[in-house]
């Protein structure tokens, strides 16, 4: 097959949106993509076999499109303005693209990453393919795309191979002698827009709370040096999708991220259409969440899942419910959503009903099922077993969780009732399972 290379310096946010957006291009893809991810000190090289080459690159214009439509979807700007800023740029680059610059400044940027998509279609590889040089000192780590002389956007320099002038745990795999000192990445103007784009394509929520903003991101991390043939990435780009529509709706529930990990586990194995494809595949989704605030850009939090765990929370669900299995995941989702909404909004119904006690008692049944080699405590999982069948308590928390679910779902308040006791009893079936089990 057709063989191209994309690189990139190895910034992690535009390095993590690069592998996310050809991840998100191969699933979209209707031909066959290979794809090998080789990092090295300062660069990401990324080996494709393309089997129709001219396909890919319309799936990877389709994928820069709609990451560029993000901005006026979240309407968010997330570029430093000022002579010295991203904005200064905006000129030059819309009159070589020549495309209008109107509107709100959000609508500008997306206008501007749509118009450089339409543009670059056809040439996207090529551009992707660019020679990088590398000039490494103690004072200055400079990397060059070509003659290029424009500054890389501040979106994919805000959590960059240095934070506050020194190196963060990568410094021994660099080339070169710099410890302390300035990062300076330059591009032309095709590389620029691409840049701006790119992290775009893994937003996935806006969070706003106590007027502080936070843009969420999904990123694939592949595994240094694995050959990902077609089957895996169509798994994988599969298991993104579901992990961005589960982010979408809700955020990421930091203040309980092993909560929020084990939930998004379990939509993720009750909305893909296998979920053992990816049993055996190495990689991870990274959640990221970005704080927004004036010209800086603040990581606030980043979770990983190991993209194998889906098949191990599926497998221990079907050797326990067989075809039920899947029911049972998306019973699990469900919960975990709603005890996050509870615990975090609710503070008298929690204290009423002990929803914290309830919550960790309910983490450790699930981990017992994702974690090879754990297993909860029986007096933990008698101790949750017992929440389940206190009659007055099992009917408060139905009526409870059924008012979420049928303001969610837009159901029946019956509807929701029925769907809250199922999936209880499905619950307690899950805790004698392992208890007996264990």
């Amino acid at each position: 097959m057709p063989e191209a290379v994309a690189r990139c310096p190895s910034l992690p946010v535009l390095a993590g949106s690069l592998a996310t957006a050809l991840l998100k291009a191969a699933y979209g893809c209707a031909s066959r993509v290979d794809a090998e991810f080789r990092p090295s000190g300062w660069l990401l090289e990324v080996l494709l076999e393309l089997e129709d080459p001219e396909a890919f690159e319309a799936s990877l214009a389709d994928v820069l499109q709609k990451g560029a439509r993000n901005y006026s979807e979240f309407r968010v700007a997330p570029v430093t303005i000022g002579p010295a800023g991203d904005t200064a740029q905006l000129e030059k680059v819309a009159k070589e693209l020549g495309a209008p610059l109107e509107g709100k400044l959000y609508e500008r940027l997306s206008a501007l990453g749509q118009a450089f998509a339409r543009r670059y279609r056809g040439r996207l590889l090529a551009l992707l393919s660019s020679e990088w040089r590398l000039d490494v000192s103690a004072e200055r780590v400079k990397v060059q795309e070509g003659r290029g002389s424009m500054r890389l956007p501040s979106l994919p320099r805000s959590a960059s191979m240095y934070e506050m002038g020194r190196f963060f745990g990568l410094r021994d795999l660099k080339g070169g002698s710099a410890t302390r000192a300035l990062l300076d990445v330059r591009a032309d103007a095709g590389w620029w827009l691409l840049s701006l784009t790119l992290p775009m394509t893994a937003a996935a929520h806006l969070e706003v709370a106590d007027e502080e903003r936070r843009l969420v991101f999904v990123f694939f991390e592949p595994a240094p040096r694995h050959r990902y043939k077609y089957q895996d990435l169509k798994a994988l780009g599969e298991l993104l999708g579901s992990a961005e529509q589960f982010v979408s709706k809700a955020g990421y529930y930091v203040e309980d991220v092993e909560l929020a990990r084990l939930t998004l586990l379990a939509h993720a194995a009750s909305t893909v259409s296998n979920p053992l494809a990816c049993a055996g595949v190495p990689g991870a989704l990274r959640v990221w969440g970005l704080r927004l605030a004036g010209q800086r850009f603040q990581e606030v939090f980043s979770e990983i899942l190991q993209t194998g765990e889906v098949a191990l929370l599926y497998q221990a669900l079907r050797q326990r419910f067989g075809e039920d299995a899947r029911a049972v995941a998306r019973g699990c989702a469900k919960l975990g959503r709603v005890l996050q909404r509870l615990v975090k909004r609710f503070e008298a119904v929690s204290r009423e009903l002990r929803l914290e006690r309830f919550t960790t008692l309910y983490k450790l049944l699930l981990r017992s099922l994702v974690e090879p080699g754990y297993a909860a405590p029986a007096d933990l999982l008698y101790e949750l077993h017992r929440f389940l069948e206190v009659e007055e308590w099992r009917a408060r928390f139905v009526g409870i969780v059924a008012g979420r679910l049928a303001e969610e779902e837009q159901i029946s308040l019956e509807e929701a009732r029925e769907e809250a006791r199922e999936m209880l009893n499905r619950l307690s079936n899950l805790v004698r399972s392992v208890a007996g089990a264990g």
